[in-house]
Parts: structure tokens; sequence; C-alpha cells
């Protein structure tokens, strides 16, 4: 998690396309006290749950990682950062039961950066990251770290050097 004064911003790429109205629903039931706003291809959908209140406490910006409509990856299709502010104090096992639950119903493999959610970081934490697959969890490595222009973006394994 990096965090500012307001908010925890955490990276997280889906390995599938995400259907937007699943997303909606999922956050809201999750975050079901506040205003949400998800971008998806810079279309903006927004959730209203709390008339009373005109800020967003939860945002996500998504976007497909492709160049010439070619998927940049095989193995992820979209980028995506979520903000949550301050107020809800995400805490690492929350952001993962989180995420765990969200990959069951986007029914997408999903991986955040372990910098991002784990507090006492092993030293290969910079390039290495939680693959989260439904009730599955497995770390895996930024494949950019070890060669230029990898198939995949993360890896199983950390090539011998």
């Amino acid at each position: 998690m990096q965090q500012d004064k307001f908010n925890e911003y955490y990276s997280i790429d889906f390995e599938q396309k995400i259907n937007i109205s699943h997303l909606k629903d999922f956050m809201k039931s999750k975050f079901q006290s506040c205003n949400i706003s998800i971008i998806y291809n810079q279309e903006n959908h927004e959730i209203i749950n709390n008339k009373n209140d005109n800020k967003f406490k939860v945002w996500m910006s998504l976007i497909e990682l492709k160049t010439d409509k070619i998927y940049d990856f095989s193995d992820i299709k979209i980028r995506s950062t979520m903000y949550i502010s301050t107020d809800y104090k995400f805490s690492h096992n929350k952001i993962i039961k989180l995420l765990h639950e969200m990959s069951k119903v986007l029914q997408s493999k999903i991986y955040i950066a372990m910098d991002d959610v784990e507090q006492n970081l092993p030293s290969f934490s910079y390039y290495s990251a939680w693959c989260l697959d439904g009730d599955k969890m497995k770390i895996v490595f930024d494949a950019q770290e070890f060669c230029d222009n990898p198939k995949n973006h993360y890896s199983d394994y950390v090539p011998l050097l």
C-alpha cells in the first residue's frame, strides 16, 4: 500500500477482461456506506450509496494493456489502481480478503504487488507479487525485472543469473 494522508493506493492487475457490471455490483456490496467511482477504459461509472456525502471514498481506475489492439502480456489484460479513503483503515488481511472475493466474482486471477499489502517485507518483495486465484494464493515474480520484453508479466520462477 502506498499512502498519502487521504488515501491508500493499491496497484492491481487482472488476468481477464472485467465485466464492469459484476465489478460495480461487487464494489457496491463491499462499500455500502460510501460513494464509488470506477473508470474503465476512460468510461466513468459512479455508484452513489450515500446521497448525503458529495465525496467519493473509493475510486478504481482500470485500463486494458494493449498496443495496436494486441495485449502486451499473455497473463494480464487489465491494470488497475484502487484508491481507498484512509477512513477505512484497510489492513493486510482485509485487502487480501477483498481481492480473493473479487477474484471469485470476476473469475480472474488478481495480482497485487507485495509491497502494497505487506508490512514485514522479505528482501525479494520489490519484484514480487501475490497472485490471488479464487481460494488459492501464491507468490509470483515480476518478469520484467529479469528480462526485456517478456511474454508474461509475472513468472512463477526467478531465473538463475
